[in-house]
């Protein structure tokens, strides 16, 4: 019965049959992302699909359940089934170890979840909260489409997690009578990063207060990754493709209070600068955010006026001396 979870060959034989309970993947298939997961199960039970560890991985990541709930699945899935390489596609090359990647993404996700409750100066809580028309789950999931849908997001400022979810919380409760015609699905919650060029952390929850997914955005990121993937048959003539993001670590957001007083200085003599003369011909604030963040790191790498002018001479065809001069009495009084 094992045998029609999985693909497997002779050599691996063993290290599946250890004694472990088979992971039911059809359940999270069931409760998946796409509006048509249900049906998706019963074709790919229905023509006999097999999976790998590497296949169950991205569909236990693509399901909708509690990031908890996912992180004990993939746990669960790494203690009972062999390791293997991930499958290759257009944007990435094949990466030697899924469970790596695994104990990367969540070790991720838990670093970025304590980052987000963290109360810090110079950050600020804002929320989201998606409503849906009420409707039987039973219902062809084309009338999903066809659904009344709302949003709504206050502009009031919270200065911690524990403030906006209270009020989203309140809010929330008047959905659930019987008599109302809308249901929450998804409430999320930013934090963000004021002065920082659009940095923010965002969380997802449900009304219960369930984590189910979390992410940054900085438009200064250091470098983004693209995700891994796989394709899982469709009853009609495309693929449906589960798909995971790799890690990727925003600078700023790992900076503390007071490397961030550092980083405003900077930018601000950025500013004052205006290199490109982007400013003076109207362009937004925020545009000399990725430069500063460059500084930053590099004084607090231990870099003086060398590496400096080696950082800002590639980069602007102009004398920096002034510039860099600024930059070194600012490092000396902080």
């Amino acid at each position: 019965m094992w045998k029609q979870h999985i693909k497997i060959s002779k050599e691996s034989e063993k290290i599946y049959l250890k004694g472990a309970d088979i992971m039911d993947i059809y359940s999270f298939i069931e409760h998946g992302r796409n509006p048509r997961s249900k049906e998706i199960a019963e074709h790919c039970k229905k023509i006999g699909q097999t999976w790998t560890p590497f296949e169950m991985a991205l569909i236990i990541g693509n399901s909708n359940r509690a990031m908890a709930e996912k992180h004990a699945a993939w746990r669960e899935l790494m203690a009972d089934y062999p390791d293997m390489p991930t499958y290759a596609n257009k944007d990435h090359p094949v990466y030697d170890s899924f469970h790596k990647k695994l104990i990367e993404f969540m070790d991720y996700e838990e670093l970025l979840t304590a980052l987000f409750m963290k109360q810090e100066q110079g950050t600020y809580y804002t929320y989201h909260v998606d409503f849906e028309e009420k409707h039987d789950e039973e219902e062809h999931d084309d009338f999903f489409y066809h659904l009344k849908k709302e949003h709504y997001s206050p502009t009031t400022r919270f200065s911690t997690f524990k403030e906006a979810w209270a009020d989203a919380e309140s809010y929330c409760k008047s959905y659930e009578s019987d008599d109302s015609l809308m249901m929450v699905t998804e409430v999320s919650v930013s934090k963000n990063f004021a002065g920082s060029g659009g940095c923010y952390i965002s969380a997802d929850f449900d009304t219960k207060g369930n984590l189910y997914d979390i992410f940054t955005w900085a438009k200064m990121a250091e470098k983004f990754y693209p995700g891994i993937d796989c394709k899982i048959p469709y009853m009609f003539r495309w693929d449906y493709y589960v798909y995971m993001p790799l890690p990727w670590v925003d600078r700023y957001i790992m900076l503390d209070e007071k490397e961030r007083m550092l980083f405003y200085e900077i930018q601000r003599i950025y500013d004052q600068w205006d290199p490109l003369i982007l400013w003076r011909s109207g362009c937004p604030s925020d545009e000399y955010c990725s430069e500063a963040l460059d500084l930053t790191k590099i004084l607090l790498a231990g870099g003086g006026e060398k590496e400096l002018h080696y950082y800002l001479d590639n980069r602007f065809e102009r004398n920096c001396k002034a510039f860099v001069e600024k930059i070194m009495k600012l490092k000396q009084e902080i």
